[in-house]
């Protein structure tokens, strides 16, 4: 994710960001973060080990990017 998003500026507002976020996940893995399924698995990212491949679709939706928008809101300097 920081790959593919690392050339962007920050967008504008909080709103922005998080479609940005969701549609990179999406593109990235192949499904929404806020799909059904608690974690799916996506060859490209396989590089051995047990749960190698495995994205947890649970651990995006619920900390990850409520984490990356509460950097960006203290990134704007508004109160989390």
């Amino acid at each position: 994710m920081s790959e593919a998003l690392a050339a962007l500026p920050l967008p504008p507002s909080e709103a922005k960001l998080a479609e940005i976020l969701d549609a990179t996940f999406e593109r990235l893995v192949g499904l929404s973060p806020y799909a059904e399924q608690s974690s799916v698995f996506v060859e490209r990212y396989s590089h051995g080990g047990m749960s190698s491949g495995g994205i947890s679709l649970v651990f995006w939706r619920e900390k990850a990017l409520p984490l990356l928008l509460a950097r960006y809101r203290t990134a704007q300097g508004d109160k989390p």
